[in-house]
């Protein structure tokens, strides 16, 4: 139940509707712009130039395109109130969807909401970051070692040929194996952040609709019933 309100929400917040029209053109034009540079040899600057224009067309047409589609026409705003009054509708469109889909699954009353609100927020990740310390440490560590492999006893000074022959092992040892792993890394970082902003948006918007309830509380009750 919990699962399929969750899917249901998903496919109407905003950043759901850009990932899915703004995503596969841009990886095609990622796709475009490396063959271009790597495998034709074309200028880089102007393809990465052109590429980026490209990436930030579609972002626009997108963001107007969807004003167009909540707000429809309207002549009598500025373009900095119809972006706020945008945000705004689109809000209310969410919550409105929301309450739909717990009038579907018969979620109607104010402890149901308690109850799905507790569901959620059971399965918000915690989120643990490294101190600054400890990055410090790390970076001192590394750098040690780093010394201490390029380090010349005999001179008492850093080899510099050894310290680039090391830097460039490190680096090729790191396209080879490294690489493959941060990409994978990267991408679980990625899923994991929309996870959580997912889930703080349906919590934070739960919350408002157990705050508010007795304001909603008839749509709740009347939504597919009228």
């Amino acid at each position: 139940m919990f699962t399929e309100i969750e899917r249901a929400y998903r496919k109407g917040l905003r950043e759901r509707r850009f990932s899915v029209y703004y995503w596969p053109k841009a990886l095609v034009i990622i796709v475009l712009t490396v063959v271009l540079v790597y495998g034709l040899g074309f200028q880089n600057w102007v393809v990465y130039t052109l590429s980026a224009a490209i990436l930030l067309g579609f972002a626009i047409y997108f963001l107007v395109n969807d004003i167009h589609e909540i707000l429809g026409s309207r002549p009598d705003l500025s373009p900095c109130a119809k972006l706020r009054t945008y945000f705004f509708e689109d809000d209310q469109v969410r919550i409105g969807n929301l309450l739909i889909d717990l009038h579907e699954h018969g979620l109607t009353e104010k402890n149901d909401l308690k109850l799905a609100i507790d569901y959620f927020e059971r399965r918000r990740p915690v989120l643990t970051r490294p101190s600054l310390l400890e990055w410090v440490l790390s970076a001192i560590v590394a750098l040690a070692s780093l010394i201490i492999i390029v380090y010349d006893e005999s001179t008492g000074v850093i080899d510099n040929e050894k310290l680039f022959t090391v830097l460039r092992a490190t680096f090729e040892l790191s396209l080879v194996v490294v690489l493959p792993i941060l990409v994978v890394r990267l991408f679980m970082a990625y899923t994991d952040a929309a996870r959580r902003k997912l889930d703080s948006i349906l919590v934070e918007d739960l919350a408002y609709l157990y705050v508010n309830f007795e304001e909603y509380r008839a749509e709740l009750l009347e939504i597919g019933d009228v």
